[in-house]
């Protein structure tokens, strides 16, 4: 029985396989942030026929082992030097970004700003589903002055502490437009156990 974490996943995938009518199971997945694996990877394993979870520490290898079936591969590593390894170039079918709220890292890094700019190295060309998270209303936010700014700079608004999900949605249409991909379709999935937390789910095509 999936746990309150991962219902979000299931029902992501099973509009992807039954509204949309996608065969995922001939498909590569990787999750960028994996940490455990015992939120949403494990479930996405369920459909695909391959997953890779990356996760920057190494106390979480143990867990993934456990979590995760046989048709995952485990890296242990900086998802963002790994994205970068040609190996990887186009690769994947779906690429998921369940990112960490706020700035983390040492550069540091902010939610799936900079990892969204990845999509056109890992993703293959012809079609791809890229699932990334989206927090409308971020909590105790003015205590985080780096995260404030850095999300104000990335919509480009004066105030990010709520964002409306229509206009979002909009930006990121946009954003892989920009990125040279028709956006063949897009759909927004409640995380349930946060009122302001959606996974936003984009299939994606290269343009010529």
């Amino acid at each position: 029985m999936d746990n309150i974490r991962s219902v979000g996943m299931r029902n992501i995938c099973k509009k992807i396989t039954s509204d949309l009518d996608i065969d995922m199971s001939k498909m590569t997945a990787l999750d960028f942030f994996a940490r455990e694996g015992d939120w949403q990877t494990s479930t996405l394993s369920d459909y695909v026929l391959e997953l890779e979870a990356w996760e920057v520490k190494e106390k979480h290898r143990e867990k993934l082992i456990q979590n995760l079936p046989d048709n995952s591969i485990i890296r242990i590593g900086d998802s963002f030097k790994l994205s970068l390894d040609e190996q990887y170039k186009n690769k994947f079918d779906i690429i998921v970004f369940d990112n960490p709220a706020g700035c983390y890292g040492e550069k540091p890094y902010c939610e799936h700003f900079e990892a969204l700019d990845f999509v056109q190295r890992l993703i293959k060309k012809d079609f791809g589903i890229v699932i990334f998270n989206v927090k409308l209303s971020p909590f105790n936010f003015d205590k985080f002055p780096l995260w404030k700014q850095r999300r104000e700079k990335y919509y480009g608004l004066p105030d990010t502490s709520s964002l409306e999900l229509s206009d979002i949605k909009t930006f990121y249409k946009n954003k892989f437009t920009e990125m040279n991909f028709d956006v063949n379709f897009f759909f927004v999935e409640h995380r349930l156990q946060q009122a302001d937390l959606y996974s936003f789910v984009v299939g994606l095509g290269e343009r010529e």
